[in-house]
């Protein structure tokens, strides 16, 4: 059944079969779906040995999708301690200068060798990725105003229209707004040109819904887009609405729908509760996604 994994049309074959076996992901390091390259990437990272970084070093140096790029990055400075980036030359030497027999033991840095990268972010947190769905909370306390009659929702409206004009035509993107049931913009990723940008932010600023706040739908939507590697959620992190609304059991049916598939989910928590901003950290962490936490109040 593994023999026959690589040629399987399916991918999430091709990625359990990287999971299954270690031996086996050598084989699928230049697999077409990124979902298993990153597969690969993690089974390098996990063996802990030379051959294994420098294997995970090559990865990164052939990649060309920024989300795996960066998955690999970080996974390296996970590896390694040290700070480099994208470029793929000090982590080759890094990975050259171990001994024969290491075993995953961190070096404590010696110098930060990486300039910061440029990067568009949102609400703080960096989009590292050239295929993003954007997925919103319109529900709750949104619609409050403050003592200088401004609502949250205007502030959304203000961070969306600077990160969707500094993303560039090579990225890819989509919004989905969501209450009670998710409100897509497009039926899947466009171009980040001005003219879709335009298009995108007359269609959220111009929204006025209400109502509970049913993320795990919004979710499952953005998955269903097969060129989105990255989901951005943007809300207070308290799901009100749907079927799924425990967040303990909701990050554990996420890492199940997301093992082959390696969507990396990221979120922006405004004003959230510890609690629930620590299961958001762990949900997020499982597809090697971030958390930014800011205040709107």
């Amino acid at each position: 059944l593994l023999g026959d994994a690589k040629s399987d049309a399916a991918y999430e074959v091709r990625a359990a079969s990287v999971l299954a076996d270690a031996r086996s992901a050598s084989a699928f390091a230049k697999d077409r779906h990124i979902g298993v390259r990153i597969c690969v990437a993690e089974s390098f990272a996990a063996q802990k040995t030379k051959p294994a970084a420098l294997a995970l070093v090559e990865l990164l140096a052939g990649e060309s999708e920024a989300c795996a790029r960066w998955r690999m990055v970080d996974l390296l400075q996970q590896l390694s301690g040290l700070k480099h980036r994208l470029d793929a030359r000090p982590w080759r030497d890094w990975a050259n200068a171990l001994a024969d027999d290491w075993s995953g033991a961190t070096a404590k840095p010696s110098e930060d060798g990486a300039a910061a990268d440029k990067t568009v972010t949102f609400a703080g947190l960096p989009i590292l990725s050239g295929h993003v769905c954007f997925v919103i909370d319109l529900s709750g306390s949104v619609w409050d105003a403050n003592a200088q009659g401004k609502t949250p929702k205007q502030a959304i409206d203000e961070e969306l229209r600077k990160t969707l004009a500094a993303l560039g035509p090579e990225v890819e993107f989509n919004l989905i707004p969501y209450t009670s049931n998710p409100l897509p913009w497009e039926k899947s990723v466009v171009p980040a040109n001005a003219k879709n940008v335009g298009r995108a932010l007359d269609y959220f600023i111009g929204r006025r819904d209400t109502g509970k706040g049913n993320f795990w739908d919004a979710l499952l939507l953005a998955l269903e887009d097969p060129k989105v590697d990255t989901v951005v959620m943007f809300g207070d992190g308290a799901p009100t609405g749907g079927r799924r609304w425990n967040l303990g059991l909701m990050k554990q049916l996420f890492a199940e729908h997301n093992r082959f598939r390696r969507v990396v989910l990221n979120a922006v928590l405004a004003d959230a509760n510890k609690r629930n901003a620590k299961e958001w950290v762990e949900m997020c962490a499982s597809s090697g996604g971030r958390v930014v936490e800011i205040s709107l109040k």
